[in-house]
């Protein structure tokens, strides 16, 4: 929150958090409430999309190491 932020008891909102939920409630795309164009919403639809802002996956996938052969 900055010091010029109208309402400093109002945490700031996190576009690209707020799209990622809605995308996980199952919210359609178009409903973004941010206006075409916007900073906010490009964030958004990066969250939607579970994109950032370089093309690379928000939420990163890690697969276990394959397991090593029984040795006996």
């Amino acid at each position: 929150m900055s010091e010029g932020d109208p309402n400093p008891t109002k945490p700031a909102v996190d576009a690209t958090a707020e799209g990622a939920r809605a995308s996980a409630q199952g919210v359609h795309r178009d409903a973004c409430p941010y206006a075409p164009d916007s900073e906010k919403r490009h964030e958004w639809l990066e969250g939607y999309d579970g994109v950032g802002s370089e093309g690379s996956p928000l939420v990163s996938e890690t697969l276990p190491a394959p397991a090593s052969p029984l040795r006996r």
